[in-house]
């Protein structure tokens, strides 16, 4: 019986800046793959910034601190 080998992973060389710094290529993305999910996680993040207010903007709270307490606290 033999073992089972695993593929061996296709290094790439670095195009650019970016690659060169963050080892992208390397990881087996493209640069346009991580900006496209920075991106997706920027805008992700920031509708949950938004909504999160206006959300708990209905509850008993009439003080409208509950902008604050969402956006500052973790």
């Amino acid at each position: 019986m033999s073992s089972p080998t695993k593929p061996t992973p296709q290094t790439r060389e670095p195009r650019g800046a970016l690659d060169r710094f963050f080892y992208i290529s390397e990881r087996g993305s493209t640069v346009g793959r991580e900006i496209r999910g920075g991106l997706a996680t920027f805008i992700a993040m920031s509708y949950i910034v938004v909504l999160n207010p206006l959300v708990l903007g209905y509850g008993p709270d009439a003080r409208a601190t509950c902008w604050a307490a969402s956006a500052l606290l973790p």
